[in-house]
């Protein structure tokens, strides 16, 4: 703490005010790798088929408990999807939401430059920004 000083009471209280400047870090929050789903690349035609020639009855006569039945139509999806989808890894702020995109961080970033040159928005700079694609 550096430049501590005391001030006079406010109003008619008996405390002094104590104040002081804290050099203090921020961390900024770590960004962690996750594992999506790329739908764009995917090959639906085979995961269609995939999943018209799966043994969807077996799990009706294998298993008597639902848990058993959900975990066995679980299994047969996440196989179809992993055999036909392919997965990409991201870095994402730990903070973020799953929509925060680079397209939105992008749009917030153009808004916050536009904020911080002028007071108001124009209706020509809303215009730009919902046409962008």
């Amino acid at each position: 703490m550096d430049n501590i000083d005391t001030m006079p009471p406010i109003g008619d209280l008996d405390h002094d005010v104590i104040y002081g400047y804290l050099q203090i870090r921020v961390n900024r929050p770590h960004s962690v790798r996750r594992s999506v789903w790329h739908f764009a690349r995917a090959d639906f035609g085979s995961l269609n088929q995939e999943f018209l020639n799966a043994p969807w009855n077996a799990g009706l006569m294998l298993y008597d408990d639902i848990d058993d039945l959900v975990s066995y139509y679980y299994g047969l999806i996440k196989i179809g999807m992993e055999a036909h989808i392919p997965k990409r890894q991201i870095n994402k702020s730990k903070k973020d939401k799953p929509w925060m995109t680079g397209f939105i961080r992008h749009l917030l970033m153009l808004r916050n430059r536009k904020l911080h040159h002028c007071s108001y928005i124009s209706m020509s700079f809303l215009q730009h920004i919902l046409t962008l694609k």
